[in-house]
């Protein structure tokens, strides 16, 4: 996926965080996620979306940029945000 289509998900992402009234905030890596309130993991991944818009920029980091844009996605649909269809679609080149 290009840098491009990267940071137009990232974009529509943090829009719709925002819009919702979620705020940015990181889960500790000790806390069980199976505990957290979907308002928390929805904050996590708003949290994320930030290290991505750093990582698109570097060519070194094309690995962690979608590994992190593949986590934010993950909880989005385990916060019950969007289906992994929704994913797909938002993965996929516009024709």
């Amino acid at each position: 996926m290009s840098p491009r289509k990267i940071s137009q998900i990232v974009s529509k992402y943090e829009m719709e965080l925002k819009k919702a009234g979620i705020k940015r905030k990181r889960i500790s890596v000790d806390r069980n996620w199976a505990l957290c309130s979907r308002e928390e993991l929805l904050g996590h991944a708003y949290y994320l979306l930030g290290g991505i818009r750093k990582y698109v920029k570097k060519r070194n980091k094309v690995g962690k940029t979608g590994r992190h844009l593949g986590s934010v996605q993950t909880i989005l649909m385990a916060a019950g945000w969007q289906t992994l269809r929704d994913s797909m679609e938002h993965n996929r080149p516009k024709t």
